[in-house]
């Protein structure tokens, strides 16, 4: 098992037996890096018979609702002054270039996104 999952799972304290599901970023981001995540949640999810559940970097769902991660918040969680709801952001790092539309602390909407390299 590869030494940042196992330090994961000891600063949890939790085993692989805990867990109910692999889950994995599944993009947007550089392939590197995607690459590796998702062959290790796969060889784990083989080793365990446990579900795999490949996650979008900027939102996961659970249930029927979309749930914003901090990166979709910046401005909102950053701000001295946080904006008034709803509010446009515009995303940008090394993995990811979005223009959001967000409606609430738990909701927003990608509006537009790059479809190869990010501008970060």
């Amino acid at each position: 098992m590869p030494t940042a999952i196992q330090r994961a799972l000891k600063e949890a304290l939790v085993t692989l037996e805990d867990l109910d599901g692999i889950a994995f970023t599944r993009g947007p981001g550089m392939m590197g890096c995607l690459s590796v995540a998702c062959h290790s949640a796969k060889a784990l999810g083989a080793a365990t018979a446990k579900p795999l559940i490949g996650v979008h970097h900027m939102v996961r769902r659970i249930g029927t609702a979309w749930l914003s991660q901090a990166h979709a918040l910046t401005p909102f969680l950053t701000s001295a002054i946080p904006p008034k709801f709803p509010f446009l952001t515009l995303l940008l790092s090394g993995g990811h270039t979005l223009l959001l539309f967000a409606s609430s602390e738990t909701e927003f909407k990608i509006l537009a996104t790059t479809h190869d390299e990010s501008i970060g």
